[in-house]
């Protein structure tokens, strides 16, 4: 969508006429290429509908105003297979085929996307989904629902478009966000989206904007002895990783911790006769060992703190010591708490290597180089540190997601972020206003893909712009 909001000389993409730039495409070729991209859109536009419809619970009344009026605009203005040119939908030849104009070959692309999000994951989610995740759902599907309404009111000067809804355009040269829309569709979806957007004071208390969880709190200190100590200070070392991000040499301290901790632990599982946390611990004691082996190669960063949860690793691998130092024994429900809290710094450990890997946090060092200063007449060997990558250090990213069993195969990134606050800031800004201040649909203002006419051999799917 970020791309198809980007692209504002729709009839220029289509093949149409561009200053003294000929056309490269017949009338009747760009009124097909629109039926086709009316087709596309109808699926775009039925995901945005059975989206919503699934994650708004069945009960749903007082609060969720908001949403249920966006969905009464949907199928409002949805378009039903006789309404579409041909009297049908998007045949799978019209899906599977790549089309040989970028502008709707993109659309072909989002309808694909749609299409399978409907069909494999919607089924998925309806059952599993809370409140809370559904309120960030909403807003994806209102913001989605703005850019289609934006798209549909540029191309109705394409030959052979049909508005949403049946619509005519009575003032074409009007941007529909630049005047008062109070029964529309883009207004419903506007309003849904600042009401998933900004919760009310009862939800700040367990959920922010984005839909994360507020963070646990922290168990008080000091800690009790023993095998309840070492809990409670799992619990807040797993807290504190998340608050804040440590420094290379503090992370490899933590991962040293845990290791010796995995060690200690096995030892009380095994004096419990508790077979299978043996297993468990001995697998996290070796995982440790590989990410501890590979971070304490060479790797480095001063960004960062962490010094407040290296303090409550320390604390709970003395009080796991100190449990089997004394023969302190341990129940099957506290080994298996133990090895729950395991498992979940691990995820937040493997989490924070990632992100210091993709950030830039941590480097690697592989040479010296001398120093700039001479002292004493002799220049010092300094470290020379680089990237981490899969080839300057193509292990530790392999370690990390093996640490937490259930990580993607990749570096975690913040483009999706980047992403979204790009497709926020095109429904956001003036839809190809020209100097004068009015919209010219159909075709915009200066086009930042095209400044001297389209890229007419630019090959198909590639990426012009930042991507949703």
């Amino acid at each position: 969508m970020t791309e198809l909001l980007d692209m504002k000389r729709v009839r220029v993409y289509l093949g149409g006429p561009n200053g003294s730039l000929a056309e490269t495409t017949t009338r009747a070729e760009r009124e097909a290429a629109a039926h086709r991209i009316l087709r596309y859109r109808t699926l775009v536009w039925d995901y945005a509908l059975q989206t919503a419809t699934t994650v708004i619970p069945p009960a749903a009344s007082v609060g969720w105003e908001a949403p249920l009026r966006m969905v009464s605009w949907l199928e409002k203005d949805r378009l039903t297979p006789e309404d579409l040119p041909g009297a049908r939908r998007a045949s799978a030849v019209e899906l599977g085929t790549v089309q040989d104009l970028p502008l709707v070959e993109l659309w072909r692309r989002t309808a694909l996307a749609a299409l399978v999000g409907r069909e494999r994951e919607l089924p998925l989610i309806a059952d599993k989904i809370n409140i809370e995740q559904a309120k960030v759902v909403l807003r994806d599907v209102a913001d989605l629902v703005r850019g289609l309404v934006i798209l549909d009111t540029r191309y109705s000067a394409i030959p052979g478009w049909q508005r949403l809804g049946g619509r005519k355009s009575n003032s074409p040269s009007i941007d529909p966000r630049r005047r008062v829309l109070v029964n529309t569709t883009i207004s419903a979806a506007q309003l849904c989206s600042q009401w998933a957007g900004n919760p009310t004071p009862d939800d700040v208390a367990s959920t922010d904007r984005l839909g994360h969880l507020e963070r646990a709190p922290l168990l008080p200190t000091p800690y009790p002895f023993g095998v309840d100590g070492a809990i409670a200070a799992l619990h807040n070392t797993y807290v504190r990783l998340g608050l804040e991000f440590p420094r290379a040499d503090v992370a490899t301290a933590i991962v040293r911790t845990q290791r010796q901790m995995s060690a200690l632990a096995l030892q009380l599982a095994e004096s419990s006769g508790e077979d299978e946390q043996v297993k468990v611990f001995t697998r996290r004691a070796e995982r440790c060992a590989r990410v501890l082996g590979l971070l304490a190669k060479d790797v480095g960063g001063n960004i960062g703190s962490g010094n407040a949860a290296l303090g409550d690793a320390e604390a709970g691998l003395s009080a796991l010591a100190e449990a089997v130092q004394v023969g302190d024994s341990a129940s099957a429900e506290k080994l298996e708490s133990i090895s729950r809290l395991f498992t979940m710094v691990d995820r937040r450990i493997a989490t924070r290597i990632r992100q210091g890997i993709h950030d830039r946090y941590y480097l690697v060092c592989h040479e010296y180089g001398l120093s700039s200063e001479w002292i004493r007449g002799v220049r010092r060997p300094v470290r020379k540190f680089e990237p981490i990558t899969k080839l300057s250090h193509p292990d530790l990213i392999d370690a990390a997601n093996r640490l937490d069993r259930g990580a993607p195969d990749r570096i975690v990134s913040a483009e999706p972020l980047r992403a979204r606050s790009e497709f926020t800031a095109l429904l956001e800004s003036p839809m190809g206003l020209g100097r004068d201040g009015r919209m010219r649909e159909g075709d915009g203002a200066r086009d930042v893909h095209a400044p001297n006419g389209p890229r007419r051999q630019a090959p198909v799917g590639t990426v012009e712009g930042p991507g949703l």
